[in-house]
């Protein structure tokens, strides 16, 4: 963060629109130098080039909705203060139906290109609750028109009912981590930790209002002998090292819930509640990590604990995504830990796949069971024992994708003033005035 905004104590978002920074027009990249348009048909219609920003329309809005077909989904890279890393590629993903999201503001863009009297509109949102990356996740929801009164109206959802499902899903996190932030183990201990979670819902049911829950004995932590080892936050080998990215995105879930049901945070666990030294990110427009993070541990002084207390009768619905991402298995290490960097002593985190692990918080039984959860893990280590031996590759990898995969990439261009992406989230030189001032 720059320090001329710590000085006021005021974050990024809230500093530009003090400045008041102004939407202008927006039109996507002319050129996307890793994404062919032929192998990704259905993303030609939102890959326009000169689309107009109707800043007039933005609709002020929060809430939450159940993906009910393929959600197209754009990672923009941030640096800690906000403004855009230009060092690294935009990343689209194709997102599958069934996941349980959030949306903040709608916005809407005119296409050019179509006839005036039936000019088609885009509507856009920014997906709010990440963790795992300082990134923007945003996503164009669906195409349409305005009516004679100036209502949006759909012509064909890409979504079931955006609003109507808002009171099915209390609140969630999706946790968004490729190569160089994760390693195979850790995937397979949250896996089997969230596989655990079902395991004890489909016996006992739903959790309960007001009711004490352990997330360490939901996961079967101190009894378990399922879990590899892994890091802890300080990078020592411990057993189920990475399980506390599970603790941390029930806290923020619950953070969620807690907002939406109007209690306060503190009311929603039991104390003493740790954060880890060095954090899990999160996106501009999640939670704050110094308030949600939260690690879990056993040593021989006892269980570090989170224990969760539903304000709400509820049940928490994970959904796995194990998308490959072209890192070759051999480049990744065979015990599913890190690489050591013989230069530097320190271990670096290879990864062939990218996760995508989506919780939330629901009204609902979730649609995923601790079986399909087994499923996803077995076809996991199958993708990684047959890539590293050379093998044939005719293992099926279906459920383990779980119906999303990866697009492509492209490069920023020259930073120009009209890029979409500006509509939406303005960056700016914070050095230049007025607002160095």
């Amino acid at each position: 963060m720059n320090k001329d905004v710590e000085k006021v104590g005021m974050n990024r978002r809230d500093f530009l629109k003090t400045a008041g920074v102004t939407l202008g027009a927006i039109a996507l990249p002319r050129r996307l130098l890793d994404l062919k348009l032929d192998q990704a048909p259905r993303l030609e219609s939102t890959l326009v080039e000169d689309l107009v920003f109707l800043s007039e329309k933005t609709e002020k809005c929060v809430g939450n909705f159940v993906s009910g077909a393929s959600l197209v989904v754009e990672d923009f890279p941030l640096h800690y203060d906000e403004n855009y890393n230009l060092n690294k590629p935009v990343t689209i993903h194709e997102l599958p139906s069934g996941l349980n999201l959030s949306f903040n503001d709608f916005y809407y863009f005119r296409d050019p290109s179509t006839k005036v009297k039936n000019q088609e509109i885009v509507r856009a949102t920014i997906l709010p609750d990440t963790m795992g990356t300082h990134d923007l996740m945003t996503a164009v929801l669906d195409r349409g028109q305005f009516d004679f009164k100036g209502k949006y109206v759909p012509a064909l959802k890409n979504y079931e009912g955006i609003k109507e499902k808002d009171d099915e899903i209390y609140g969630g996190m999706t946790y968004w981590v490729g190569d160089g932030s994760i390693y195979p183990n850790k995937i397979f201990n949250l896996i089997t930790a969230f596989g655990n979670i079902l395991k004890y819902q489909e016996k006992y049911g739903p959790l309960k209002k007001g009711y004490p829950y352990s997330y360490t004995n939901m996961i079967q932590l101190p009894s378990s002998d399922q879990y590899l080892k892994g890091y802890n936050s300080s990078y020592m080998r411990v057993r189920a090292g990475g399980v506390c990215a599970g603790s941390t995105i029930l806290a923020n879930a619950i953070y969620r819930m807690a907002e939406k049901t109007g209690v306060h945070f503190d009311d929603t666990y039991i104390e003493p509640r740790v954060a880890h030294d060095l954090r899990y990110p999160l996106g501009p427009f999640a939670p704050k990590s110094y308030i949600t993070d939260t690690t879990v541990w056993i040593d021989s002084e006892g269980v570090r604990d989170f224990r969760m207390v539903p304000p709400a009768e509820c049940y928490i619905s994970p959904k796995f995504c194990l998308i490959p991402n072209g890192v070759p298995t051999e480049e990744t290490s065979s015990d599913g830990l890190g690489i050591l960097d013989k230069d530097t002593g320190k271990y670096t985190y290879s990864s062939d796949v990218t996760l995508l692990l989506n919780v939330a918080f629901t009204k609902n039984p979730p649609e995923e069971t601790s079986r399909g959860l087994f499923e996803v893990k077995q076809e996991y280590a199958d993708f990684r024992d047959t890539r590293r031996r050379n093998r044939p590759y005719k293992i099926g990898i279906k459920k383990m994708m779980g119906g999303a995969q990866l697009v492509g990439n492209y490069k920023w261009e020259e930073k120009k003033p009209n890029n979409i992406i500006e509509s939406i989230f303005p960056s700016v030189d914070l050095n230049v005035e007025p607002f160095s001032k």
